[in-house]
């Protein structure tokens, strides 16, 4: 039951060389804090006398991952781009020794040429060739996905690709796939994905998994596409409209250029504006989650009413420039800082504020103290409370609203807790070994000491080393780290400026109990000249409709924002001046 829980971050490979001939197959055992795993680098000669690379992990039931292999002297280097890893060695005979790099670690790795004995695949070519093809279904029931395999480049393996119609993401790489214990296997690493099914005729029957198991059924197409159906979204703004829109880049940094979508309403101006911030992970300029476009609707509904706005892609997302996994809350702000300053100098905006949504109400409020000039913020969802409480309570509710009692809930919760502490100081310049080391040791005590009963209940018979490796991989990332660093106080007490902050009844993400009442106090001890907290009954973490509230149902619903919601954020903007 632990593992259930946690979103799994990948751990991969790496490769290696010199100026000799590395050609053939390298092999050799990655040690970490949190486990070993098997690497196999492949490397093929080519024409211009480089080389081709491919990572097998074979632990973790990967084949054939992307690689690109460079080699300059006696240093090979090679970097596995789908999961942000790097391998630097240089090789005699051989043996090929450096260092593998991922996340923010690096671990030495020694790699042997030579193959070793693969696990027996009984004719796998009989089994995967009559799976080449398109394969559509549904996640969710929200989400279509399309599979497309085509022949591999031996027998045992298939080439893959996947398609999301939706999120309008088409070829999305993955690791290959091939049959493991009568069963599919497709790995997608770049989203930190897999797919398992069985094969029944033309129909694939299995389990999609991305953090959270889910029920996926993929049957053969038949050649037409339009029955991979976008879910409905009847909310998404579609033209003509009543306002104008225009592509605005914004240089942040010489490494980072926001690409973005102003919208203008209708007149000769000027007019007041908002830029919108997203909340985690890379979010494109609409802030596009299952098909819904929340980002759109909300440039939409506000030039109706007279506002501008501003929506961007991500650093590293979509069209904007530079690295999103290595970003931090300080360089998300410093994007939106940047942005606002870009809106102040044009003569046909007025005044400028901030509009966050989720993690993007850590970003709004500490904007406002980097630029002076801006007006308002506007907090949707936004935490009121340090981001490792935010973390941990997150999981405590996800839980219970899984059917896990309360007591185990509450274990978990603890567990995880005592787990990612030694990473949620912003000063803790302990070296990450120690600080994972430290979080292990906390967490395996909490266990230890709780009631036997409870603990067995968690546990059901697993040890839990995996679990926590890849919680610690996950929490290990500049991102990551930097959430559960984070805490608003500060920022919200600066804040000299009007505030809303708008929760949902219903968030399991950031949930108003949790945050409302510290958000109140905080804005409360502000110079503010007027702010407000307002909790809106019935909606989950994206301001929809909602039933439970649980990340499941987003995708099942068919609104984007709930339309009271949109208007008493809309008329709040509007009415500052009255």
């Amino acid at each position: 039951m632990l593992n259930r829980f946690l979103l799994l971050v990948c751990l991969f490979f790496a490769s290696a060389a010199a100026a000799q001939d590395l050609s053939g197959s390298w092999r050799g055992p990655l040690v970490t804090p949190g486990g070993t795993l098997t690497l196999v680098l492949h490397l093929t000669p080519e024409a211009s006398g480089g080389y081709t690379a491919a990572v097998d992990s074979p632990d973790q039931g990967v084949r054939g991952l992307g690689a690109t292999a460079t080699a300059t002297g006696d240093t090979l280097t090679v970097t596995v781009g789908a999961v942000g890893a790097r391998y630097v060695a240089t090789a005699s005979g051989d043996t090929m020794t450096g260092t593998f790099s991922q996340g923010g670690g690096s671990f030495p790795l020694t790699l042997t040429r030579g193959d070793a004995p693969e696990a027996a695949v009984v004719d796998p070519s009989a089994t995967l060739a009559p799976l080449v093809g398109e394969w559509n279904g549904v996640l969710g029931g929200a989400l279509p996905l399309v599979l497309t395999l085509s022949p591999g480049t031996s027998p045992d393996t298939l080439l893959a690709t996947l398609d999301s119609p939706s999120q309008e993401a088409f070829g999305i790489p993955t690791a290959g796939a091939w049959i493991e214990s009568g069963r599919l296997q497709v790995s997608i690493p770049v989203i930190s994905g897999g797919y398992t099914a069985e094969i029944r005729g033309d129909s694939l029957v299995g389990t999609w998994d991305q953090g959270f198991a889910q029920p996926l059924t993929l049957t053969r197409a038949s050649g037409d596409r339009s029955e991979v159906r976008a879910p409905n979204r009847p909310q998404t703004p579609v033209g003509p409209f009543p306002y104008r829109e225009e592509s605005l880049s914004v240089v942040s940094t010489p490494e980072v250029t926001l690409a973005g979508t102003l919208t203008i309403p209708e007149g000769s101006g000027p007019f007041r504006a908002v830029v919108l911030v997203s909340g985690s992970g890379p979010q494109d300029r609409d802030e596009t989650i299952l098909g819904h476009k929340a980002f759109a609707l909300w440039a939409d509904r506000l030039a109706r009413e007279g506002v501008a706005t501003y929506r961007y892609d991500d650093r590293g997302t979509a069209e904007s420039t530079g690295e999103w996994d290595r970003a931090t809350i300080a360089d998300f702000s410093a994007d939106t800082a940047a942005a606002v300053r870009a809106l102040i100098a044009r003569e046909d905006i007025a005044s400028v504020g901030v509009m966050g949504h989720s993690e993007g109400g850590y970003v709004a409020p500490r904007v406002a103290s980097l630029v002076p000039e801006t007006e308002f913020v506007v907090l949707l969802a936004g935490p009121g409370v340090h981001g490792r409480d935010v973390y941990v309570e997150q999981q405590r509710i996800i839980a219970e609203s899984q059917g896990t009692p309360s007591e185990v809930a509450s274990l978990y919760a603890d567990v995880v807790r005592t787990l990612i502490e030694p990473f949620t100081r912003a000063d803790d310049a302990t070296p990450l070994a120690d600080r994972r080391a430290r979080g292990e040791a906390a967490a395996r005590a909490r266990l230890a000491e709780a009631p036997e009963a409870t603990r067995l209940a968690l546990l059901q018979g697993q040890d839990p080393t995996a679990t926590f490796t890849a919680l610690l991989d996950f929490v290990s990332t500049p991102g990551i780290g930097s959430f559960l660093a984070f805490d608003p106080a500060e920022d919200l007490r600066a804040l000299r400026v009007p505030a809303l902050a708008v929760f949902g009844g219903k968030d399991m993400q950031v949930p108003p109990s949790q945050s409302a009442g510290p958000m109140e106090q905080a804005l409360a001890a502000s110079q503010s000249p007027t702010h407000a907290v307002v909790t809106f009954a019935g909606v989950n973490h994206l301001f929809q409709p909602s039933e439970t509230g649980r990340v499941e149902e987003y995708g099942r619903i068919e609104t984007t924002i709930d339309d009271e919601v949109l208007g008493f954020v809309t008329r709040w903007i509007s009415g500052l001046d009255a």
